[in-house]
Parts: structure tokens; sequence; C-alpha cells
């Protein structure tokens, strides 16, 4: 009995490794197992019904999250999920549908358990009718907002706001696409990916072609901002010319108690030789990356923080941190950037549904250091 029990537990994990299993648990979860043998795993959607979020999962850790409108009853097109980077592991693809209550006979009898399928390609050919010629369009899925274009050695970048995995918003990534005449574009491998603390929302890039931050000349660092929970700041930086980037494990390096706080615009100011990014919040806020590195510059940081935040005078805190500009080594030379929170205290007052920037304090003197 006990050989005859272990050959059949031998068989069983044959079975798993070989073949793609759906297990259902009840209303609107399900589970598949599958065994990483191909590049991709193409997904079938269907536009007019509910989402359902996908988390994929190796040895009980979740490696990617995304949310697809599997098919019901019929296929409208499939799109990619890449899988290259986990062949030869079993994966473990939690479903869960969203919408209203849902009987688990209904689910089994979903369409998309028969054309889940791996593939090691995936047609980009883009022979749709409608499609611009001129224009630049994504290979797949949905494209908005442009974020974080630069030049360098003689080739255009463009990120966008981009949804890999449908036809409409959703799953917000930073896609890619390069091009040497603005006209012929290059469709690049993804950029940025979302992570634990959210989707990836608009920013911007800068080419650090004096290493200021310390990631290398010619780095390119992006600002973007993070959906999760909240809305938060990030950065990310490259070292091969946008074609891949490493985030920095600071991140995020800026928050605020506004659930709408979004889409960082950067550039650098020569007079004080910081960035400054530019947020539009319905009102205008300034911030600066300025080289703050030591933890007793951190700490007069904070303080000058929180002079602004309770309403201490703008003089004050603008003189605690002129002092400690002044006193940084790394002025010109910084080897990191931290956040240094408005310069400018100002109030806001909602009426007829909309904000209004009531300025108190004059910004000018913040810029005479």
């Amino acid at each position: 009995m006990k050989r005859l029990f272990l050959t059949l537990f031998a068989a069983s994990c044959m079975l798993s490794a070989a073949a793609q299993q759906t297990f259902f648990t009840g209303g609107k979860h399900a589970i598949i197992k599958d065994k990483a043998q191909k590049k991709i795993m193409l997904l079938p959607v269907q536009e007019d019904k509910d989402g359902a979020n996908i988390q994929v999962m190796y040895n009980g850790k979740t490696v990617k999250t995304l949310n697809v409108k599997l098919a019901v009853d019929k296929v409208d097109y499939y799109v990619p999920l890449s899988i290259e980077d986990l062949n030869g592991k079993n994966l473990v693809f939690d479903i869960e549908f969203w919408g209203g209550e849902k009987k688990t006979e209904d689910v089994k009898n979903y369409l998309c358990w028969k054309q889940i399928k791996q593939a090691d390609s995936f047609d980009t050919q883009n022979t749709e009718k409608f499609r611009p010629e001129y224009h630049h369009s994504p290979a797949y899925g949905w494209m908005n907002d442009p974020n974080g274009m630069f030049y360098l050695n003689g080739v255009y970048h463009l990120y966008y706001q981009w949804n890999p995995y449908g036809s409409q918003w959703e799953n917000m990534t930073w896609g890619h696409s390069s091009s040497t005449d603005l006209i012929n574009w290059k469709h690049e491998p993804t950029a940025i990916e979302r992570d634990n603390l959210g989707t990836i929302f608009s920013g911007s890039c800068i080419v650090d072609k004096n290493n200021t931050a310390g990631f290398g000349q010619n780095a390119v660092v992006a600002f973007y901002t993070t959906e999760g929970r909240n809305q938060v700041q990030c950065l990310a930086y490259s070292t091969d010319g946008g074609k891949t980037f490493t985030k920095y494990d600071g991140n995020p390096i800026l928050t605020d108690e506004n659930r709408d706080f979004r889409d960082p615009k950067v550039f650098w100011n020569d007079q004080i030789p910081s960035l400054f990014i530019m947020k539009r919040l319905h009102i205008i806020l300034l911030f600066f990356l300025v080289p703050l590195v030591l933890s007793a510059q951190r700490k007069q940081l904070l303080q000058a923080q929180e002079m602004i935040k309770t309403g201490t005078t703008l003089d004050k805190a603008e003189s605690l941190m002129a002092s400690l500009l002044r006193e940084s080594k790394h002025r010109n030379n910084p080897k990191l950037w931290l956040t240094l929170y408005q310069a400018q205290r100002a109030q806001y007052e909602q009426a007829n549904e909309k904000l209004y920037l009531k300025q108190k304090n004059d910004t000018s003197a913040f810029f005479r250091l």
C-alpha cells in the first residue's frame, strides 16, 4: 500500500509539472498552476466584462501583479504576459474577478480557462486599418501621457503611460520607444514596471551629464509618481542610456498628505546647483532636490519642513536652509539628491468645488541664497 501511494504521488507530481491545472476555490476566485516553459503566457481578453486581478507567484511570493478582463464567452484579442525570466519555475496564478457575486459553477464555465496558453512569440505586425502611420503608437495595448522624453547620443527616447494588458486604461507602466528621426519608432522593452508601492504614473527624466547624482556621467534619472494606497514620488536611474532602469532603494523620495499628488516635472537650475521639481496639485508647489547626504543635514531638513508645515515664518525656514546649503560640502557635486519640502507655505480654500491658491509669502527671497 505504501509503495502504491508513493507511485501515485510521483505520478501526480509529474502530471502537475507537465500540464496546466485550474482549481476553483469558490465564488470569484480561481488558481492556475503551470510550469513556465515558454517566453509568454497568452491571456484572452473580452472588453465588455469585469476585470480580474492576477497575482503571479513563485515559491509563495508574488512576482507580478496585473489586472485583465479575462474572456467569459468570447475572445476579443490576446495580450502577452512575459514569463521568460521565470523559465523552468512552477508558477501559481492567483485570480480573483471583480464585480458582483459570482457562482462557482458559472466561473468554471468561463472561456478563459481553455484559452490561457503559453507561447514563444506574439504577433505585433500591426495591420489594423486605422493604426496611424506617422504618429507614434505602441505595439499593442493602451497608451496615454508621454513621459520622460530626452535626447542622447543621436537617439530620441519616448516613454509613455502604457497598459500592456488591454486596450483601456489600467496597469500603468512606463512603455518605451526610441527613434533617430522622430518618424520611425523602435519599440523597446518595458522601462519601469509596477512594484509593491503601486503602479507607475507620469513623470520626467533628466540626463545627468555632470554625474551630479553619483549614478554615473550621463546617467538617465527618472522621477515618477507611484500610485498605490496613496500617491508618492519615486526615482529610478539608468546607466545604459535609458534602456533599463534601477529603482532607487530609498523610494519613495517625496510624500504628501494630499491624495492627488502626482506627475513631477524636473529641471536643472544653474543659479542654485540643484534640481527643481514643479508639481501641479490644484495649486503650484515647488520642490528642491538638493545635495544633502549627512544625517545632521537630514535632521535640519526635517526641521525646516516642520517650520513650513506648522506655519513658522518663511524667513526662519529660509534662513535655516540657506545656512544648511552653505555648510554642505556637496553643494556643487552632490552624491545623492534628497528632497526639500515646500519652499513656500500656501493656503488654499475650496469654493465651487475648485481649489484656489491664496498666496501668503513671497518665494523670491528663497532664491537669494
